[in-house]
C-alpha cells in the first residue's frame, strides 16, 4: 500500500514537473513572437535608437534557450523579462493592441544581471550583436524557441 501511494506521488510530481515545462516551452517560444513584433515596429517605424535595445532582447532569448533544460527558474525569470521588455516596447511605440503577449509573471521579475558570457559562448554573442536588425530573415539564424 505505501509502494502504490509512493508511485503515485511520483507520478503526480513528474504530471505537475512535465507541465510547467511545457507552460515555460509555450512562454519562451511565444516570446520569439514578440520579438519578431518588436524588430517589425523597428523597421517600420525607422527606430534606429532602439537597436541596442533589442539586440540586448536577443541575447536574452538566446540565453533562455540555452538554459531552458538546466536551469528552469532561471530560464523563466529572463523569459520574463524578456517579455516584459518587449510589452513595454511595444506599448510605446507599437500601433494595435499588446493583449496578445501580456502575462502574468511566476518569478520575481527584477533587472536581474544576468552575465550572458556564462551562458553563452563568446562567437554566439558576436553572432547576436553583428545582426541586421532591419533584416527580418537575420533572425533565423538564432535559436529563439524551444523544439
Amino acid at each position: 500500500m505505501k509502494q502504490l501511494l509512493l508511485i503515485a506521488c511520483l507520478l503526480l510530481s513528474l504530471t505537475i514537473t512535465s507541465q510547467n515545462n511545457e507552460e515555460l516551452k509555450q512562454f519562451i517560444n511565444k516570446n520569439n513572437v514578440a520579438l519578431y513584433a518588436v524588430q517589425k515596429t523597428i523597421i517600420a517605424k525607422n527606430l534606429n535608437q532602439s537597436h541596442a535595445t533589442f539586440i540586448d532582447l536577443l541575447k536574452k532569448q538566446v540565453a533562455v534557450t540555452h538554459i531552458y533544460k538546466t536551469n528552469s527558474a532561471q530560464s523563466q525569470a529572463i523569459a520574463e523579462e524578456v517579455r516584459l521588455n518587449c510589452l513595454k516596447f511595444l506599448k510605446e511605440h507599437a500601433e494595435g493592441s499588446t493583449t496578445y503577449y501580456e502575462f502574468t509573471p511566476k518569478s520575481e521579475v527584477s533587472k536581474m544581471t544576468v552575465d550572458l558570457s556564462s551562458i553563452l559562448p563568446q562567437k554566439e554573442i558576436q553572432t547576436i550583436e553583428s545582426i541586421n536588425v532591419l533584416d527580418p530573415q537575420s533572425l533565423n539564424a538564432l535559436t529563439l524557441t524551444i523544439k
